[in-house]
This record gives structure tokens, sequence and C-alpha cells, in this order.
């Protein structure tokens, strides 16, 4: 019998909030280029994973106290308010048998199985933009609403000594301007925007970065060091669209988001998925602090830290699409001490951390010593 899916949540929360490191001018001073500190992030891992292993990761996760502390006051699929208007919560979902659905805040319909991890969109609410004005208007959020981050604040109190924690602010900033827009039109609908369209979706994306203004003005009333943002914009091989068009269409309002985000003394750390090397002097051009996860499989490392540099601080470096399920001790700890050697050659910045969420199917032995190396790595830097 699976122990309760809220007792392992509320541990794991717990863990992540009060059993991290205090190195918080460590890792601030490796931002800054004053450090060669690399500091370490274990608890990437998702939900379905802590479930699966139960209390044995969950103890593995006590002896490896992170050096980031992510606070996240809701499920990014599923958002503050369900469409029921209870307080979103992903145990609730999880307790469910076979296929679910649910519709979130944003009017988009998801899909999850329970022998699957993570969601699918299955219906999107902007089909067309006839309802362009209504939609804006009645259905999306507003970022400014102070009570969408309330449990944030409430986590932050709760913390000891939060003052001496690196703390990072994630909500649904994690599914930023571009993933927003796939979801509210649908994939196949916004691509044929980019081309056809751009006039409205440009409209779409300037009211999306209206909101993300909003939330970081937010998150800013708190203590929090950083915001994480993410949008995929690799596949395994390139770009999803071209790199002038991305500098057309969404550059700009990143631009508006970093700024906000360093007006408010907030550093950026930008997760993008899959090839994005075509973009990354872009990033590092608009000011973004960190980039996660630039995936080994989809990047040439060795390109990357000899063109950047001091100037690219990365986030990654344990692969966990290959080496953390089906790879070996031997293999794990090549790999880990590889991307440490290839990007401080450079001097670039370093944090250690999964390339994504850990899945269920990786076997917990390699997770074990995979932190175990990643822990040695960075006390080794110090």
């Amino acid at each position: 019998m699976k122990e309760n899916i809220k007792d392992l949540s509320d541990i794991k929360q717990n863990i992540m909030l009060n059993n991290s490191s205090l190195k918080k001018k460590e890792v601030i001073a490796m931002l800054d280029g004053e450090s060669k500190f690399i500091p370490a992030y274990y608890s990437m891992i998702a939900e379905e994973t802590i479930i699966s292993k139960g209390k044995k990761l969950l103890k593995i996760l006590e002896k490896y106290p992170d050096d980031i502390v992510r606070i996240d006051p809701f499920p990014s699929y599923i958002g503050y308010k369900t469409a029921d208007g209870r307080e979103g919560s992903f145990d609730f979902y999880l307790n469910k048998d076979d296929i679910w659905t649910w519709v979130d805040e944003w009017g988009v319909k998801w899909m999850h199985t329970s022998d699957s991890v993570g969601v699918a969109p299955v219906d999107y609410p902007l089909k067309n933009y006839d309802g362009f004005e209504q939609y804006v208007w009645d259905i999306m959020p507003r970022g400014s609403f102070p009570s969408r981050i309330e449990s944030a604040n409430k986590q932050i109190k709760n913390i000891d000594s939060w003052n001496r924690k690196f703390l990072v602010g994630k909500g649904d900033m994690v599914l930023g301007i571009f993933e927003k827009a796939k979801f509210i039109r649908g994939m196949d609908n916004l691509f044929i925007d980019f081309y056809y369209n751009k006039k409205m979706v440009q409209r779409l994306i300037r009211e999306l970065t209206n909101y993300f203004l909003a939330e970081i003005e937010e998150w800013s009333k708190l203590n929090v060091d950083a915001i994480y943002y993410g949008d995929d914009w690799g596949s395994q091989k390139n770009l999803l669209i071209s790199p002038e068009l991305w500098r057309e269409l969404f550059k700009p309002y990143y631009v508006e988001l970093i700024n906000c985000a360093h007006r408010n003394n907030l550093s950026v750390i930008f997760h993008s998925c899959g090839a994005v090397t075509k973009i990354v002097g872009d990033l590092i051009e608009i000011g973004v602090d960190v980039i996660h996860p630039l995936q080994a499989s989809c990047n040439d490392h060795s390109y990357l830290a000899k063109e950047f540099g001091k100037d690219l601080t990365i986030m990654g470096g344990l692969d966990v699409q290959r080496e953390l399920i089906t790879g070996n001790k031997d293999q794990i700890k090549k790999s880990l001490y590889n991307f440490v050697e290839i990007f401080s050659k450079y001097n670039c910045g370093i944090i250690l951390s999964p390339t994504n969420t850990i899945v269920p199917d990786t076997p917990i032995e390699n997770i074990q010593f995979a932190f175990e190396t990643m822990h040695k790595i960075s006390q080794e830097s110090e």
C-alpha cells in the first residue's frame, strides 16, 4: 500500500524549506563572479517520483540540503484556483485513479493518467481571436493579486533562518509567455500565428508579459533573491523557430521581464530545454543571470564555455534523460566531473542540479550516488 501522498508531499516540502543550507552569501558571490563556489540543488523531483520511492527518497533528500530553495506557492499546471474555486493542489489530483482531467484558471484543459508523469493540454480556451478581449478581461488571471502568492509568503515565514538562504520564487513563472501562449492557443494555432497573424499574437504576448511583470512585482515584496522563469525553446536538435523570429517576437518582452526583475534586485534563472545554443548569447545580452539546463545531448558545452566564459552561469549537469536512468556509477561520476571541468576552465558560473525533474523509473541507487557526487564537488569548490 502506498504511503499517504499528502504526508509525503508535506515531508518533502519541509525538507526543501528547512533542511537547506545557509549559503546565501556564497551563492550571491558566485553569481557576481566573485567566488568559485559551486552550489548544488538536488530536489528537482517529480511528485510521482516521491510517491514511487516514498520515504527512502525523502531520507536521501534529508542528507543533501539544497543550496538554493525554490518557493512554490501553487502547482503551475493547476494554478492558484481550480475551476470550482478551490485552491490548487496537486495532491488532490494524484489521488485520482486512471485518466483524469481538469480545467485550470487560464481555461486550459489538462489530462493526467495514473501511470504517467506530468500532464498534457487537451483543450484550449482561445481557438480563435474573435473572443480575445473577452478572454483577457473575463478569464485571464491578474498577476497583481497579492493573494496569488500568499502561500509563498507563509512558506518563507516558516523557514528557519530564511535570511541566510538563497530563495527562488517559482509558481507559474516556470510556464512563461511562450508556454502560456502555446497552451492558450494550442501549439498548431500559435505557430501559424507566428507567420500569418503576428499582430494578434503580439497582442497576446503583450497581455502575458503584463501578467508576469505584475507577478514579478509581487515577488519583489517577499524576501526572495531570484525568480525561476521558463520557456522551452529547443527541440533535440534545433530551436523551434528561427533565431530571427524569436528576436522579433519574444526578445523585446524578455528584456522587459528581466529589467523588471533587476530593478527589484532579483536575479533571473531562465529555464529552456533542448537545443538553444543559438540564443544563449541573446539571453546573456539581455541580462539572464543563470541558464538552465543546456543539456549536453543538445548543446556543445565546450563551445558555449569558450564562447561566453565568465558571462555565462549554467545550472544543470546531472543528465536525467540518460545517465541517471540507465548509467552506472562510473558514467554518472564522469559526466558530472566533465561538466564542471569544461565550464570551470573558462570561469563560467556553475550550479549543479538535475537537467529536469527526476522521474519514477530512475533507480534510487543512482539518485543517491549522483547526489553524493554533487555534494562532494560542491564541498571541494569551497
